[in-house]
């Protein structure tokens, strides 16, 4: 099992992995941002990393989240509909690849909703 300690890790590990042909396109050919941990990416998925991958050609975006295996178990990834502010955890996270490439961006999105 691969072990991720750093952005280029994550990205790398996610762009091998990822759960379409068009996203690993997307990686390679296009613009990724780490909006960090989430102790939650989905009602029935625990924690992990959520990247958005921006395609260059078609100008389409995918929302995807890499879930680290337990004991042993290899990593997982999904692609999401949607990005679950509510759970962001970056902001308490000591780690750079926790925390996230935009942890404003990220805080506000997450502030915003306890607001409305």
């Amino acid at each position: 099992m691969a072990t991720i300690h750093t952005r280029d890790q994550l990205l790398d590990w996610a762009e091998e992995h990822a759960p379409r042909p068009c996203i690993r396109r997307a990686m390679d050919q296009g613009g990724v941002v780490n909006y960090g941990w989430f102790h939650q990416v989905t009602n029935k998925i625990g924690g992990g990393w959520i990247l958005e991958v921006f395609a260059c050609t078609t100008r389409k975006t995918y929302f995807i989240a890499v879930v680290p295996g337990r004991l042993g178990c290899t990593h997982r990834c999904y692609e999401l509909d949607q990005i679950p502010w509510e759970h962001w955890m970056g902001q308490s996270m000591n780690s750079r690849l926790n925390f996230g490439d935009e942890p404003r961006g990220c805080l506000a999105a997450k502030l915003s909703l306890t607001r409305s």
